[in-house]
């Protein structure tokens, strides 16, 4: 057995245990200074076994790691931006089912509306309390781990530590623009938190109100509702998907498929409402 494997190997009582040091210009990515497990054995021979197998094994570990680049500070706003960005795109969703829900009378969705209105602010308080105690991002914990995966990078505890703190502010910030839409405060809509400066809710077509005309489509209704639905097949739940395929079933059944977006009149749209 080499010199390193035994100087691993530690007897604690009856029991061994693998004990190894993590190179100095590797700690800050493990989170802590050494490695320690039990063996789970008390019979020498098997412990030294195992003890050589696991220091090959963290061996090849730092190995990897010392030539594998890390995530910059940049690239890891950039996943936060991205997480801030398809949290919009779920609020206007959610908006515009609110507002559009064909089966409903107005007054029920102006009831649920202020039920949503009274979640989001009641979620916003907690998140915000918790931040100021420090405990908001350990909630987040495995949703920051499961997100720098999905984006194929490393995980580690100061980047999972740093994501979940991202996920706080995002989460915080979607909530305050949540409630400013559903009280049609869209002067309010901008994000607030420097992280998220610059990032455009432009998920929902351009408003005749406010001065812009929609461009001339020449797509049929039929094809850009698949074309909606396929964009929004990463975030939608199974719920929401149901929502929204009877909504855009009924309006394409309504004025036919194949007819192409742009002849759509808003006088079209008030018969339909009648």
């Amino acid at each position: 057995m080499r010199p390193q494997t035994l100087k691993s190997l530690v007897k604690r009582g009856d029991i061994y245990y693998f004990r190894l040091a993590i190179p100095i210009k590797l700690r800050h990515r493990f989170g802590y200074r050494e490695l320690k497990t039990s063996l789970q054995t008390d019979d020498r021979w098997l412990a030294r076994k195992r003890c050589r197998y696991l220091s090959n094994l963290f061996e090849e570990l730092f190995l990897s790691l010392a030539f594998m680049p890390e995530l910059t500070q940049d690239q890891l706003q950039t996943i936060a931006r991205t997480y801030f960005r398809a949290l919009l795109v779920e609020n206007n969703d959610l908006i515009f089912k609110i507002e559009n829900d064909l089966f409903s009378h107005a007054d029920n969705r102006a009831a649920e509306r202020n039920e949503w209105l009274e979640n989001a602010q009641g979620r916003e308080a907690r998140l915000r309390e918790l931040d100021q105690e420090g405990e908001a991002a350990e909630i987040f914990t495995n949703a920051a781990k499961i997100l720098l995966q999905e984006h194929g990078v490393e995980e580690n505890g100061d980047n999972r530590d740093i994501m979940s703190q991202y996920m706080v502010r995002a989460q915080i910030e979607q909530q305050r623009i949540f409630q400013a839409k559903l009280r049609k405060r869209y002067q309010d809509v901008a994000p607030v938190d420097p992280l998220f400066f610059n990032i455009l809710d432009d998920t929902l077509p351009p408003l005749a109100e406010l001065g812009q005309k929609a461009p001339t489509d020449q797509r049929t209704i039929g094809e850009l509702i698949e074309k909606f639905k396929a964009s929004r097949e990463k975030t939608w739940i199974y719920k929401t998907r149901l929502d929204f395929e009877r909504m855009l079933g009924c309006f394409a059944e309504w004025f036919g498929p194949q007819r192409l977006v742009h002849t759509i009149t808003t006088v079209d749209m008030g018969e339909q409402s009648l």
